[in-house]
């Protein structure tokens, strides 16, 4: 599944000004959704995670040095 399929599935209610004011969502592709966001989530609290030790890691080796 992409998420140009979810796009796909998306159904608009529009009121009598042709405003959309909600949305339905098929609850397969909702589950979908939320868990390719869990995901990217994930991995960005993974990199930044590694940051911080590499971070960490690089003062060590400074401090070792002198």
């Amino acid at each position: 599944m992409e998420l140009k399929d979810i796009w796909r599935s998306v159904v608009h209610i529009r009121d009598e000004n042709d405003e959309i004011t909600a949305v339905q969502v098929p609850i397969d592709m909702w589950r979908f959704l939320i868990d390719t966001v869990q995901a990217m989530e994930d991995r960005e609290a993974a990199r930044a995670r590694l940051a911080r030790l590499r971070a960490r890691q690089s003062a060590d080796a400074v401090q070792d040095d002198e």
